[in-house]
């Protein structure tokens, strides 16, 4: 069918659109007033009412007599299209068998005096029967234009980033969707607790009548519990392969006998938990609780590839529950793994894959393995420095010479210094000590030179700045340092 003959065909709006529009989706009310006149008009009801009855500012806010909803005053002299609402509209109505949708897009117009005036603009047809569904959209420049790809068409873009399309709101007029459901080809397909639990939207509705019609799957599905799949397909998740749409019977829709269906249907899977227990051998799916199934389906798939390397995931989840560990446990436990083998551990013994304790052999095995990293950066860091020790005032000041000594440092200071090793070994900064001469095991003050002796900061706990002392004392070592630096190199160009 062409525009013109589906315009020809469409069944008028239900009566109560109007009113609906006016209760229930126009947001503001405002109370027009004419003093000369004497008379104030609630845009909420239209009633009229004497403007002397009541103290009347602009602005102010009142309450309408009749209806007694608030509203604020506004002259009627002054012009009111700015206080304009904008909404779009879905309506359903059915002629036989056939169901007709339309989206309207209304302007709430408060301009005139009294209830305001609803402008209307038909921005889309849709035509939904056992043989065919037709979509048209209307383009305010090209006219009707039929598209075949059936959905709610996107609100009207706006080029400035800040500005909000007018007609972002859409609602949807449900007071006869259940007549029409049930008097036409979607009579198998109403159910309200489905729409409310899944909270539907307008677009939601163009896409369950559409999906519906083509495939009987959701609808058997939806009647057999699976609600959380159905749901999936109209709201187009990913991860779908794991259900065969085009199937005429459960068994063939999901892939599985009656026996793994009726145990399925107990817990209204997602489709990750479908497809995690398709998955498992046909002892694994008798013997496996589905809380670990839904675990196992919650396991990213980049984390799944990892752990394939090493164990089942099943048997992973089933660890982590006998150990009852937090959500958190794939990913330390990779992290654990990771450090097994960086220190040569062998894996493949249960005791290490699997520890009785876990959180302790995770400990244990970080705490190693930082370590031996430690000490391979020690070794790196010493071989990139020197001795440098001066003192004066009651100050000291002596160059880092490992990677533990940084790690000490940022623990007790607080700041970030236990990162700077690399640089030491790149030979891109030297990192000095500050300490009180008589306190010199405890951290005080932390130097950062370039390669050069020049100066670029000095911390002290949680990243503090140098008082005037530690100023004046600083200034002095950075001077007495270049002398030191420029004499080494001196003697290692000679040598």
């Amino acid at each position: 069918m062409n525009i013109n003959e589906i315009s020809a065909k469409l069944p008028p709006a239900p009566a109560g659109v109007e009113s609906w529009i006016r209760k229930e989706l126009v947001n503001k009310t405002y109370l027009i007033y004419n003093k000369k006149e004497n008379k104030v008009v609630c845009t909420r009801c239209g009633h009229t009412y004497r403007a002397d009855r009541f103290y009347i500012e602009r602005g102010d806010t009142g309450e309408c007599p009749r209806c007694h909803s608030k509203g604020e005053y506004k002259p009627s002299g002054v012009g009111r299209r700015n206080l304009d609402e904008h909404v779009r509209v879905l309506i359903f109505v059915h002629r036989g068998k056939t169901v007709y949708g339309t989206l309207t897009e209304v302007t709430v117009n408060f301009s005139p005096f009294g209830k305001p005036q609803l402008d209307r603009w038909l921005s889309a047809i849709y035509v939904f029967n056992d043989k065919e569904q037709i979509y048209y959209k209307n383009h305010p420049w090209y006219g009707w234009e039929r598209r075949n790809n059936i959905k709610l068409p996107a609100t009207a873009q706006v080029y400035n980033w800040y500005s909000t399309p007018k007609w972002i709101r859409t609602e949807i007029y449900e007071d006869n969707l259940e007549d029409v459901f049930e008097k036409s080809c979607l009579k198998y397909q109403y159910d309200r607790d489905f729409f409310d639990n899944n909270e539907f939207m307008p677009s939601d509705y163009i896409s369950y009548i559409s999906k519906s019609l083509k495939q009987q799957s959701i609808e058997l599905l939806r009647k057999a519990g699976f609600e959380k799949l159905a749901a999936a397909r109209v709201f187009n998740y990913g991860g779908q392969k794991c259900v065969n749409w085009k199937g005429k019977d459960l068994k063939k829709i999901l892939r599985l006998p009656m026996r793994h269906i009726k145990f399925l249907r107990q817990h209204d899977p997602r489709l990750t938990d479908l497809a995690a227990f398709q998955k498992l051998t046909e002892k694994e799916k008798l013997n496996t609780p589905f809380k670990i199934i839904e675990d196992i389906a919650d396991i990213r798939d980049w984390y799944l590839d990892q752990i394939a390397g090493y164990i089942s995931p099943l048997n992973l989840i089933k660890y982590k529950h006998e150990k009852d560990l937090g959500g958190l446990f794939v990913s330390d436990w990779l992290d654990y793994i990771h450090n097994c083998e960086k220190l040569g551990m062998d894996i493949s013994r249960k005791s290490i894959l699997l520890p009785e304790d876990f959180m302790e052999a995770h400990d244990a095995a970080a705490e190693k393995v930082r370590t031996e990293t430690s000490r391979k950066q020690d070794k790196k860091i010493a071989a990139a420095t020197f001795d440098v020790s001066i003192e004066r005032n009651g100050l000291a000041c002596y160059m880092a010479r490992s990677q533990t000594e940084l790690n000490r440092e940022s623990r007790h200071l607080t700041h970030c210094v236990r990162g700077y090793g690399d640089r030491i070994i790149r030979g891109s900064c030297y990192i000095f000590f500050i300490r009180k001469a008589e306190k010199m095991d405890i951290p005080f003050y932390t130097l950062e030179l370039d390669n050069k002796g020049e100066f670029r900061q000095c911390r002290g706990y949680k990243n503090c700045n140098m008082t005037e002392e530690i100023e004046m004392f600083v200034n002095e070592f950075v001077k007495d340092f270049k002398k030191i630096l420029k004499s080494r190199n001196k003697e290692r160009s000679a040598a």
